[in-house]
């Protein structure tokens, strides 16, 4: 619809071009003569033809029907040119010629049917007018002009028959054209249309990818970036992207000039490592492969990338538990071996203190005796981590097992009144299947980490939230704090303790909190204060 509404608009254009240019021959005409011709009402038709456009513009503006407007228009084309026809001399008019403009137009207007009706107006119209001026039923506009009518009768008909043939091989040859040419532009508007159909889909479908994608060129400026990709590289404005190069946001796992090198030695070059994204640490896999043009010229570079930031912490927790497994197995061993002898050591001890007196002998074996019980004290919770206890789950609220531990800490006298408690819970019961004893024993150590933190006093928060089918634990405080190099292995044994512990604490919570199918995790800032998450199933009340 769109195509034939400019058609028609520049066959109207196209009308006041001629019917300009008919009136400057005109003028032109009427100076270079040396008498005043009587060409009067030729100047009143293209009058009446710059009116009649002004009209079409209106009716086109106004959207009028299309197919009013096209036969309206040609219908009144031919009117008009065989009223100037008439003007200039009737059959031995030079502008007979302008049914054959009409006849094309109506070829790109109408289909083949109204050509076929527009050509055969024309022919009608004209031979009308050549027989009636032949028969002087219509005379003559200028009687100094040599009268058809002085040439034989053959000769006006064989003068009609030339316009004749001439119109209808111009409306055959018209409609072949336009109908091959309507043809050819639908064709294309399909093509244009599945093309376009198909660049949407790739559109679609690159930013719909969870892995990011960027194409650099040959100088290493980014030059495209899918949704993944601003994720990924955190960058929240789309434009800044374009702006940056390749060196820029991945110099941490690879150089430009290597990844050229890289890449010129292989289809594919795969890579790992991390990249700094505003800030944070981002650990990547990525491809990369070379964009060639027809040419097989380098255009540049694709390159595809993942966050494997959670398959890394994945599969340092899942080497974590191989660890632990295999720690397990020997620590058991070794610590039964350590204690029997140390239960022997500890009876010698007791027994020479109770039969030798001396102030000397006193000191020693109270030494002997302290260190001896801080190290049957490891052992213990060495044992309680290398072989824990078979775990008895039983449905019970998280509020009153966090209430029971804490209860215990207090009788214990292990709470001083530096520490202040807060607490969150949810109103309602919090039910999830848990150990309670085990559980118990988790808290007390993430307490006492917590308390130990803040030799000075300070906030211990305890809240209970929900967040997709789990409950959310979080006890923080804002004590020292935990150094990142540490943060990292915060869950494995022996670990240096910054609250003078064993070094087993985090792992046996650790343990603890995984065999209740859930999962916990330390974030801290040194001198801030650290975060303990845990999060454990729901129970449907």
């Amino acid at each position: 619809m769109e195509k034939h509404e400019n058609r028609l608009f520049w066959v109207i254009i196209i009308r006041l071009v001629i019917a300009l240019s008919i009136l400057c021959s005109a003028i032109l005409i009427q100076l270079v003569s040396k008498t005043i011709l009587p060409i009067n009402p030729l100047y009143f038709l293209i009058a009446f033809i710059l009116f009649l456009s002004v009209a079409y513009l209106f009716l086109f503006l106004r959207k009028a029907q299309e197919q009013f407007q096209n036969y309206f228009q040609l219908i009144i084309d031919i009117l008009l040119i065989t009223s100037l026809i008439y003007l200039t001399g009737g059959i031995q008019s030079p502008f007979s010629f302008l049914y054959i403009i009409t006849i094309i137009t109506a070829s790109i207007l109408l289909s083949r049917k109204g050509t076929i009706i527009i050509a055969t107006l024309s022919i009608l119209v004209f031979g009308i007018l050549v027989d009636l001026m032949h028969l002087k039923i219509i005379p003559y506009y200028d009687p100094e002009k040599v009268y058809v009518a002085s040439y034989p009768v053959s000769t006006v008909y064989f003068n009609f028959f030339l316009n004749f043939l001439a119109f209808l091989i111009t409306g055959w040859l018209s409609i072949y054209l336009s109908e091959k040419a309507n043809k050819s532009y639908e064709e294309l508007q399909e093509k244009e249309n599945k093309l376009a159909q198909l660049k949407q889909l790739y559109q679609n479908v690159i930013e719909s990818m969870a892995s990011g994608l960027i194409t650099i060129d040959a100088k290493g400026c980014l030059t495209f970036a899918n949704n993944a990709a601003y994720k990924i590289l955190r960058k929240n404005d789309k434009s800044q992207l374009p702006a940056f190069y390749f060196d820029d946001l991945f110099s941490n796992l690879i150089k430009f000039d290597e990844l050229v090198k890289q890449v010129g030695k292989s289809i594919f070059y795969r890579m790992e490592g991390f990249i700094i994204a505003n800030e944070e640490r981002v650990e990547i896999g990525a491809v990369a492969s070379e964009l060639r043009d027809i040419n097989d010229t380098i255009m540049g570079y694709l390159i595809v990338f993942q966050d494997i930031t959670d398959i890394k912490i994945l599969q340092e927790r899942v080497n974590l538990k191989d660890r632990m497994a295999a720690l397990g197995e020997m620590a058991a061993g070794i610590a039964h071996e350590i204690r029997n002898p140390l239960s022997a050591i500890r009876g010698s001890v007791q027994l020479l203190k109770s039969n030798v007196k001396t102030e000397n002998v006193d000191e020693i074996t109270n030494i002997m005796l302290r260190e001896s019980d801080r190290l049957n004290k490891l052992i213990e919770s060495f044992l309680n981590y290398a072989k824990p206890a078979s775990f008895k789950l039983q449905q019970m609220s998280l509020c009153s097992v966090i209430s029971e531990a804490l209860e215990y800490l207090k009788k214990s006298c292990l709470l001083n009144n530096n520490i202040q408690i807060k607490y969150e819970f949810p109103k309602s019961l919090c039910n999830t299947m848990i150990d309670p004893d085990q559980f118990i024993q988790a808290i007390r150590n993430i307490v006492m980490n917590a308390i130990q933190a803040m030799p000075s006093g300070g906030l211990l928060s305890i809240t209970i939230k929900e967040e997709n089918n789990f409950w959310k634990l979080e006890f923080k405080d804002n004590g020292v704090g935990i150094e990142s190099h540490r943060l990292k292995k915060i869950f494995d044994p022996f670990q240096q303790s910054t609250t003078g512990g064993s070094g087993l604490g985090m792992a046996i919570i650790y343990r603890i909190v995984k065999e209740h199918n859930g999962a916990v995790e330390v974030v801290s800032v040194p001198r801030q204060g650290t975060t303990v998450i845990i999060k454990l199933p729901q129970l449907s009340e």
